[in-house]
Order: C-alpha cells, then structure tokens, then sequence
C-alpha cells in the first residue's frame, strides 16, 4: 500500500527537526538525561502548546494526566505511585470467621551478581526495614536467591516447608 501523500514531508535542508542530533545515549545515564529533557518539554497538541488553567503544560504533566484518567489500571498505578509512593504489596486477610489467613510469602532476591539495587546500600537498607517490618507483623520471612533455589531446591525449601507445616497445626 503506497504512502498517504498527506503523511509524506518535503524535504527540509538540515534533515527533520524531530530527530535527537545528540547521538544515541552512551549509557542509562544518558539516556535518562535525555529522557528527562523531553519531561521538561512544553506539551503541543496539534502544533499548540497545550495550557490548562492559564499554564503551559510539561510533556510529563501530560502524559500524568492521561495515565490518571486512564482506564488502564497499570497506568493508574504508576500515576499514584508516582504521586504517592510505590504501593504496598502486603495484604492482610481474614476468613469467613474472622480469623487470619497465613500467607507465607519467600522472596527470591535479584541482581546479587550485577550490583542490583538489592544489593547497593539503600536498596538493602529499605529492604531490611521492609523484612524487619514484615517479621515484627508475624510474616515468616525467607530470603532466597534464584542460584540457591536451582542449585539446592530441596536444601533450600526445606526449611520454609517446616515453617508452613508449623504454623498450620498451631493455627488447628
């Protein structure tokens, strides 16, 4: 199918403005450079700058908005977390008869071989606050990585098997 002749551009000297003359980014660092420039960007519909309430609009306003008035959920819940706070991912649930459900969550850790951010100083202090939190609250806490489930699942699962065993008789 050939081209809508209305899409097609005519040639301009000095190529198309919209390409990055900058060069593709060297490393994550550029490219997040990079990406927060066009943030910072004013928004155009149409080829307007687009002005809500007597103010121009930033590319990551609007896109902000459009996730919060979105029907999508996951982009609902990158705006509030954005917004809010990453959401917490522990629930807890009681039965029919009001008593609790034990959920046994194990954790099975990443990037421990490529300085991850589980492993970097504020991502394993956030994550000993988050365990320590989660133990305090009565949650049986494991700690695995996918190495040590691979290598030795019975060794490993063992353990965290005793524990669910443990708790379902006491909770009978």
């Amino acid at each position: 199918m050939p081209p809508n002749p209305e899409n097609l551009k005519p040639f301009q000297k000095g190529g198309d403005p919209r390409i990055w003359k900058g060069g593709r980014p060297k490393s994550f660092s550029g490219l997040q450079e990079l990406a927060q420039q066009i943030a910072h960007e004013t928004a155009k519909a149409g080829g307007a700058t687009v002005t809500i309430d007597g103010h121009s609009v930033t590319v990551a306003e609007a896109v902000l908005r459009q996730w919060f008035q979105s029907k999508d959920f996951q982009k609902q819940r990158a705006a509030m977390e954005i917004a809010f706070g990453k959401v917490p991912n522990v629930t807890h649930l009681s039965g029919e008869d009001g008593e609790r459900i034990v959920i046994e969550v194990v954790k099975v850790e990443g990037g421990i071989y490529t300085n991850g951010r589980h492993v970097r100083a504020q991502g394993f202090r956030d994550d000993c606050e988050k365990y320590n939190a989660a133990t305090a609250d009565g949650w049986a806490v494991f700690r695995l990585t996918a190495d040590m489930l691979r290598d030795d699942p019975i060794r490993n699962l063992t353990p965290i098997m005793d524990v669910i065993r443990y708790r379902d008789e006491d909770w009978q």
